[in-house]
């Protein structure tokens, strides 16, 4: 690729067509031809399909073979004049690689350092940038002999958070017939407490009648550790309550809100993400489970496995709801 128009300071190359050692200014290679080569051995590998404000992910190049020189972006939509958008930052590259400003982003791609070396491997962190600028992709320019290829990733989403955590009460552990729902929703820095009625597993929620207020809650912004609090009686308080004192099961599951609905209705997980208490109980007794197994929770009654220590206590007149955003949860 040729970067003799980037704003690199004075570390520009000597001649439009030709590239150079970042601290000698010595010239390396001349520019390489665009490849005819239909399934190039390089692949760009991204860590998420969905990116956050200032967050940070991975970036790599996976080589079936060595290179020479290379250079990765993070693009946006196009500028108004037509230009090319340079979104986020990188943050932590190899040493064989050095940081470039493109137009008004100091930190817009990185690009090799010039040195007669064979690349392999590499990997990359970028920072998302603070708002949404829409889908981003990630593209990477590789040269090898006297040609160049370039490879792009699927393109990433925002993701605002959209998302919820839920306890739910029933009868039914197969079919979740009538099951009451309570959902502590996130979005950015707004947390609320939803109530829901589920007919079964193949219907959506709908907006319960009897409103469960939301009695407390917090969001830590360095882990975006997220818990809410809310109370409801033991014994139904009307006709619309629910009774707590039968033998019921509880589910715990997570997941994405549907933005297009205009009551923002959570959409239901896959069966693999909605976990059932072994028993049903009467939640008016202490009630405590904590199942570890070598540090991974096991749900023998639903055979599935969480990767990751989970915890359910439920005590008389209160439930806790709590959820990290790699959706540890403990309620």
């Amino acid at each position: 690729e040729n970067y003799s128009d980037l704003n690199i300071g004075p570390l520009k190359p000597a001649q439009e067509n030709e590239g150079v050692d970042f601290d000698t200014n010595k010239i390396v290679f001349k520019t390489p031809k665009k490849s005819t080569v239909r399934n190039p051995p390089f692949k760009l590998v991204v860590s998420a399909t969905q990116y956050r404000r200032n967050r940070k992910y991975k970036v790599s190049i996976v080589a079936e073979e060595y290179f020479d020189s290379f250079m990765v972006q993070a693009r946006g939509r196009p500028t108004d004049d037509g230009n090319t958008s340079h979104v986020g930052s990188w943050v932590d590259i190899p040493s064989i690689g050095a940081i470039i400003r493109c137009r008004q982003n100091p930190r817009a791609a990185v690009v090799d350092k010039g040195r007669p070396l064979k690349l392999g491997n590499l990997t990359f962190t970028w920072k998302a940038p603070e708002a949404d600028v829409g889908p981003i992709q990630f593209q990477t320019s590789i040269a090898l002999n006297d040609a160049y290829v370039t490879i792009a990733s699927e393109p990433l989403t925002f993701n605002n958070f959209p998302s919820y955590v839920a306890v739910g009460i029933g009868q039914d552990s197969k079919n979740l017939r009538n099951m009451d729902m309570m959902a502590c929703q996130r979005d950015d820095n707004t947390v609320m407490l939803r109530h829901y009625l589920l007919e079964d597993s193949t219907s959506r929620p709908y907006r319960h009648r009897q409103r469960i207020r939301l009695q407390n809650f917090d969001v830590d912004r360095e882990t975006d550790f997220v818990w809410c609090q809310f109370q409801r009686p033991i014994n139904p308080s009307d006709r619309f309550d629910l009774d707590l004192t039968q033998r019921l099961h509880h589910f715990y599951f997570w997941g994405q809100l549907d933005n297009q609905s205009m009551s923002v209705i959570p959409i239901l997980p896959d069966s693999n993400r909605l976990f059932k208490s072994y028993y049903d109980f009467n939640i008016s007794e202490v009630y405590n489970e904590i199942v570890f197994e070598s540090g991974i929770l096991d749900f023998h009654s639903a055979g599935q496995t969480l990767k990751r220590p989970f915890i359910i206590a439920s005590l008389p007149l209160s439930l806790m709801i709590m959820t990290l955003s790699n959706w540890r949860a403990s309620l």
